[in-house]
């Protein structure tokens, strides 16, 4: 998605969107309030309406400190 093509349909329209609230609909790698900037965005295909969700580059080492790694 991230190159402008959907996963799912193989359209090309694709929108990105902010994470509206850093507290209430984000993920939480701390140190955040509800006027902090969200720590991720989505990337969604207008055609099909597929979704993904992706973490800003700022806050990979955060997510690096206080999530669990699921491989080796």
């Amino acid at each position: 998605m991230r190159r402008g093509v959907c996963v799912k349909c193989g359209g090309g329209e694709i929108y990105g969107v902010q994470a509206h609230s850093a507290v209430y609909q984000d993920l939480w790698l701390g140190g955040q309030t509800k006027w902090s900037r969200p720590s991720t965005y989505f990337l969604a295909c207008a055609g099909c309406g597929y979704v993904e969700r992706y973490v800003n580059a700022d806050k990979l080492d955060e997510l690096r400190k206080r999530g669990t790694p699921m491989s080796d």
